[in-house]
């Protein structure tokens, strides 16, 4: 019956999109645009975007992260990355789009692309206020010497769309200094030396987690990532912050106000640009400030390209922030281990096993939530069909399904100090599901899980003091040989990663293979990075730290330094069989200095144990032994003191030393 009802589901939306490319093509053709493209960022380049901003999801179908759709009178293509091939395969099916995967043999890139099939005279067409001046850079150096025209101004998805979300305008709040760590003063005056530095007069901000860490504010514009839609134009005298007026109450103005901080309508920002007067120079981000920006600042204005001085200063964490963060990922394991436990345990009695853990707290309430995350949570609760699933009730029923099981770990979550939201959309997939990189249970069909076979459970929160992300592949029941070996491999992967120690100026390109090794050792991979930065209560993915085999820029990447946050997540994906990732989050800590400079090495973060079902410790060395029975004695040190008397036995048993 469920197979049925997805299908059907499926053909409906399918003939909805078609229709919708269609209707775009026409509109191309009324506008004498021969190829249009829409990219997923919104004005600032974030990464997750508000519903208003979702254009390209809403002609396509295609609802991943990351990905871009290009649209010609007689072709489209969805260009996309290794974590959403599976996912975007199955939603473009019949759409009439085709699947372009990024980084493949014999795919090209869309100015590759555009360059075979675009002739001198044709034009290509963007909204200039969703493509950051580094892309537009590259497609203008590919397309510009064949004597292609750009036509920047449209928002033409928009003009189809008659039922698009309102424009977001969520309240804007203040992030108290004992969690910030640092003020607001003191973080622009940091800012200005770097300016000096680079000899520039002004610097323009779009990107929204760096304006939110630099005035110490948040907000809840996009969901799962408390930032604000803003810009910000700094001088050496002025700070001027363009957000929506509605969206500040008075306190919050008179504080930023009281820090020099001048407040402007959020469109101003290009008025104010245009009215620049040279001889000045500005500093600006390419890759994270649009083209429309850009093209308001006048000729005779110096432009300074170069990385925006915030991201590295946020990505470095305090040492108020490293305090701050601990607590929130010994909170965030409390809640992630009560889930395990509950899980197993309902498991168990669903098939009547014998071996069933004892009684737990299974019947408790899922709507608690803290004061402190009600306060903030008052005028910006979480919109969208995403936040309603959150919200639904979540006792317990016969059939345990995927979004069973997200809906219970939220209400664990909801009783941890300080709890204010998760940082993404989970990601709950069973068998099969599972080897959907960023699969989401209510877009694919949510299916009930059964005593066998794996969960793959990737989620997180946002805390006043920090933000977490944390995946663990729980066994539901009796595993193959093949699956405990395959759990194995990505264990010691995990655990590798985590151990390593390294001189300083040391990249993620340097310690990736870590990580893969262990999996190379048996002719298998994983087609994403082994790891990214995480924000403090903002993105829970941020530059410039993280572990890849290689960046896109051909470089080495951003080396580590002492208060980085970056996440360890090696996997496995079988398609039509199962998925495997595991991830810890780590604070990059100094070790020991020696003649030959200085060392570094991890500390990990994340207190949830391994699945000891899962393991065959006689595949890991004694090294690797020894590192997971230390994780898991420090697990049960920090987490059990919160836990009942069952759900304590129960961690004591799981992290007892192999």
């Amino acid at each position: 019956m469920e197979m049925i009802r997805s299908t059907q589901q499926t053909t409906l939306s399918k003939a909805v999109y078609r229709a919708r490319l269609e209707a775009l093509r026409q509109l191309m053709k009324e506008k004498d645009i021969d190829a249009y493209l829409i990219v997923t960022d919104d004005f600032h380049a974030s990464e997750y975007v508000g519903d208003y901003f979702k254009c390209r999801a809403y002609i396509s179908g295609f609802t991943g992260s990351a990905g871009s759709l290009l649209v010609t009178a007689d072709d489209a293509g969805l260009w996309t990355d290794g974590r959403y091939f599976l996912q975007a395969r199955d939603q473009l099916d019949g759409t009439g789009i085709r699947l372009m995967k990024m980084g493949e043999d014999g795919v090209p890139s869309i100015p590759e692309f555009l360059s075979e099939v675009l002739s001198s005279g044709q034009s290509l067409g963007f909204d200039g206020r969703t493509v950051n001046a580094a892309y537009a850079d590259k497609l203008h150096k590919t397309l510009l010497k064949k004597g292609i025209r750009f036509v920047d101004q449209y928002d033409l998805a928009g003009e189809l769309w008659e039922d698009r979300p309102a424009f977001p305008a969520g309240k804007v709040w203040v992030l108290d200094e004992k969690y910030a760590g640092k003020s607001r003063r003191d973080k622009l005056a940091d800012l200005r030396e770097r300016m000096k530095e680079e000899h520039a007069n002004y610097h323009l901000l779009a990107s929204l987690d760096d304006i939110a860490w630099l005035y110490n504010i948040r907000g809840c514009d996009i969901a799962y990532t408390p930032v604000v839609l803003a810009y910000t134009l700094i001088s050496q005298d002025r700070a001027i912050l363009y957000v929506n007026q509605e969206a500040v109450s008075e306190d919050v103005k008179a504080e930023l106000t009281a820090d020099g901080v001048e407040l402007r309508s959020y469109l101003k920002v290009y008025e104010d640009l245009k009215a620049l007067k040279g001889p000045f120079s500005l500093m600006y981000d390419e890759k994270t400030t649009n083209v429309a920006l850009v093209s308001a600042i006048p000729n005779q204005i110096k432009k300074i390209h170069c990385i925006n001085p915030t991201m590295t200063a946020k990505a470095v964490k305090n040492p108020i922030e490293m305090e701050n963060i601990r607590k929130a990922h010994i909170i965030d394991g409390v809640a992630v281990t009560r889930l395990i436990y509950w899980l197993k345990k309902a498991m168990a009695e669903s098939e009547g096993r014998k071996s069933a853990p004892g009684p737990g707290r299974t019947q408790e309430s899922c709507g608690q939530t803290g004061a402190a995350a009600a306060r903030t949570q008052e005028s910006c609760g979480q919109t969208g069909a995403a936040a309603a699933r959150t919200q639904e009730s979540c006792g317990q029923a016969d059939e345990i399904t995927e979004l069973t099981v997200c809906r219970k770990l939220e209400s664990f979550r909801k009783e941890g100090e300080g709890y204010l939201e998760q940082s993404f959309s989970p990601i709950a997939g069973y068998g099969a599901h599972g080897a959907i990189i960023h699969y989401d249970p209510a877009e694919g069909g949510d299916i009930p899980l059964e005593a066998k076979s794996f969960l793959l459970l990737d989620t997180g929160g946002q805390y006043y003091t920090g933000t977490t992300d944390i995946t663990r592949t729980i066994s539901l029941g009796q595993l193959t040989e093949e699956q405990k070996r395959h759990y194995t491999a990505v264990l010691r992967s995990n655990l590798n990663l985590a151990a390593a120690h390294f001189p300083q100026g040391t990249t993620g390109v340097n310690l990736d293979v870590l990580a893969r090794e262990p999996l190379w050792e048996l002719g298998l991979d994983y087609n994403h990075g082994t790891g990214h930065g995480v924000a403090y209560l903002a993105n829970v993915h941020e530059g410039p730290n993280g572990f890849r085999q290689k960046e896109s820029d051909g470089t080495l990447g951003a080396a580590f330094e002492e208060g980085m946050l970056t996440s360890d997540e090696p996997g496995l994906y079988l398609e039509g069989k199962y998925g495997i990732r595991l991830e810890n989050l780590m604070m990059c800590r100094k070790a020991e200095k020696t003649e030959y400079g200085q060392f570094m090495r991890f500390e990990t973060l994340t207190m949830v144990p391994y699945d000891r079902e899962a393991i065959l410790p006689e595949l890991l060395s004694g090294k690797e032994l020894a590192r997971l029975n230390v994780y898991h004695a420090r697990v049960f040190e920090l987490i059990a003191p919160y836990l009942t008397a069952e759900e304590r036995s129960w961690l004591e048993e799981e992290t007892r030393p192999f």
